[in-house]
């Protein structure tokens, strides 16, 4: 008979072992809404806000949201006071609609001003480049120096 590798067998057990733990008892239930695109036109408002309600009204409802990103229409065009009226959109909305926790992700339309002739930037604003949502959406600050290079002047 053929040792089997202890390495090999401790994995399969743990792989057992979350199989079955998976099977008998959830850790979490969340939601993901991914490039929303808020934007004051089509409706946008109105449909994310009813989605945030459909969500929360589910039988077996979510305990988390968790955004893949893209939350605004487009803030790396955007003049300062597009984006600010784009973010304070989408964040009205989360506050009036939305009643459980938010984890966030950051998009490349949430990265304000990378367009610089169009949002009429200089890339020495406060909070150009990725700091606007991280400012915007009051996220903790977990970037790799990699992240940073992206809308950095």
């Amino acid at each position: 008979m053929k040792k089997m590798n202890f390495g090999f067998i401790c994995i399969l057990l743990s792989l057992t072992s979350i199989a079955f733990s998976a099977q008998t008892e959830r850790a979490i239930r969340f939601a993901h809404f991914t490039d929303i695109h808020i934007t004051t036109d089509n409706n946008a408002p109105q449909g994310f806000a009813q989605a945030l309600k459909y969500m929360q009204s589910m039988e077996d409802k979510p305990e988390l949201l968790v955004t893949g990103g893209d939350h605004v229409g487009d803030s790396s065009a955007a003049t300062n006071e597009v984006a600010t009226k784009l973010f304070n959109l989408f964040k009205d909305i989360i506050k009036k609609d939305c009643h459980i926790p938010i984890k966030y992700c950051i998009g490349n339309h949430d990265i304000w001003g990378l367009n610089k002739p169009a949002s009429k930037t200089t890339g020495d604003e406060e909070f150009w480049g990725v700091k606007r949502p991280i400012h915007e959406f009051n996220m903790p600050v977990h970037i790799t120096a990699s992240m940073l290079k992206i809308g950095t002047s």
